[in-house]
């Protein structure tokens, strides 16, 4: 194929023959010498390089392996790329891997191979996902110009890979030891002793008709009018089940490549399950929005924790959240008495003023957190600009204190809350819920 400047090249040369025809009766011969010798190199070496090369670029074989299609936010998986040359013609061209701005990649993945007929070459790199979900890695593309540059062939090798990326470790762990004490992940939350359930001296009250005459706390008998009885109360600690709702809409994409919402949330939950977990409670998952509805049951192993990092892999947030919808889909899945813990975004943090109690509440012990945009955005260099950032997230804040506000009038617990605060909140809220007793 030709480019535009080799058809500029040659119609100039073309032009330039019938001038110098037309001044050579002035005894200006050498033009017309001059403009054919450039009209045949660049002829010669447009013909030449698509003889040779364009009709054999499309012997390169090109194969891709990838060390694994299941890979971790942030860490690097190796790429083996090979080329053979299946012509009998010496062959050059560039090529390079076409990857989205979701990889980051180091070493070889584009530049320049000459190859002889039957060889084959190999190319080593590395790619390292960014974000979170299903995405497609490839094709593979080839392309060679001539020495001039004026016309050039491309060569698309149709391998495409398609990873599943899931939750990076460094972001679970970074946010368990730099942004809570160890206090925090031990303190306040009871084991029981046995698994199942345990009875607790509780106090005493005064007896009553219905009572079970043999819990008489007989040493209280007639403490106060000499013949007044009082019984022992017991309380039954209960295993309890903890279901987080996870916003998965398109608002949880606020942020850039290295730290967007959504990891914010998944990194949260992924925490407080293994704190739970330590607790012999039961944890589940609900990923919602309108195009997403992911359910995976509360179990009392960590192995529901893969299971979310495979269901997150699959898919990436898209569509819009509703408390509503949120609120059905908890009914409708979650059969058990359960803590549910909601994670939403701040862009569907909005309240609709038909909404009743009885469309926003799930009948359990319900934790709704909205998460402050603030921190998601880069800080801007601009000293009036930083000033307007200031402003809008000011007001952003108070619009969210506002709708939490109205959710709480109509029986629903919301909370603002922010990166640094959302975890402790969770586990603040579950050993206040525990507490409570009332599991099933």
């Amino acid at each position: 194929m030709i480019k535009k400047t080799g058809y500029a090249v040659i119609a100039a040369s073309i032009y330039g023959i019938f001038e110098s025809l037309i001044y050579s009766v002035y005894g200006f011969e050498f033009l017309s010498v001059f403009f054919l010798f450039i009209f045949f190199s660049v002829a010669l070496n447009i013909i030449s390089f698509n003889n040779r090369i364009g009709k054999n670029l499309k012997y390169i074989k090109v194969r891709r392996e990838l060390n694994s299609d299941v890979m971790k936010k942030k860490e690097r998986t190796k790429v083996n790329l090979y080329f053979k040359n299946e012509s009998r013609t010496k062959l050059y061209f560039n090529y390079f891997d076409t990857l989205s701005d979701v990889f980051s990649l180091y070493g070889d993945y584009s530049g320049f191979v000459t190859i002889k007929p039957g060889e084959t070459i190999e190319k080593h790199y590395e790619i390292a996902p960014n974000s979170i979900g299903k995405y497609k890695v490839g094709p593979i593309k080839i392309y060679s110009e001539d020495p001039m540059r004026l016309s050039f062939v491309q060569a698309v090798s149709e391998i495409i890979h398609e990873v599943k990326v899931g939750p990076s470790n460094s972001d679970t762990f970074t946010q368990r030891s730099e942004r809570l004490s160890n206090f925090i992940f031990t303190t306040g939350i009871h084991r029981s002793a046995r698994a199942g359930s345990g009875y607790n001296f509780f106090g005493v009250r005064q007896y009553n008709d219905s009572d079970d005459f043999r819990h008489v706390a007989w040493t209280k008998y007639g403490i106060l009018n000499g013949d007044d009885l009082y019984v022992k109360e017991w309380e039954e600690e209960r295993q309890i089940d903890v279901l987080f709702l996870i916003d998965y809409s398109n608002g949880t994409n606020i942020g850039d490549i290295n730290r967007r919402l959504y990891d914010t949330f998944l990194a949260s939950v992924i925490n407080a399950s293994y704190i739970i977990f330590k607790n012999r409670d039961g944890v589940g998952y609900l990923l919602h929005s309108s195009v997403h509805n992911i359910f995976i049951p509360p179990v009392k192993s960590s192995k529901v924790v893969n299971k979310l990092e495979r269901a997150v892999s699959e898919i990436r947030p898209d569509g819009t959240f509703s408390i509503t919808s949120a609120t059905e889909s908890i009914k409708k899945n979650l059969k058990k008495n359960a803590m549910v813990f909601t994670l939403m975004s701040p862009h569907y943090a909005v309240l609709d003023s038909k909404l009743k109690a009885k469309d926003v509440l799930s009948g359990r012990q319900q934790y709704n957190y909205i998460m402050d945009p603030r921190g998601y955005f880069n800080e801007p260099e601009n000293d009036a600009i930083v000033e307007l950032s200031e402003t809008l997230f000011t007001s952003e804040r108070v619009r969210l204190e506002t709708v939490a506000k109205a959710y709480n009038h109509l029986g629903l617990r919301v909370q603002v809350t922010n990166e640094d605060t959302i975890l402790q909140k969770m586990i603040a809220d579950y050993s206040t819920g525990r507490l409570a007793n009332r599991g099933a």
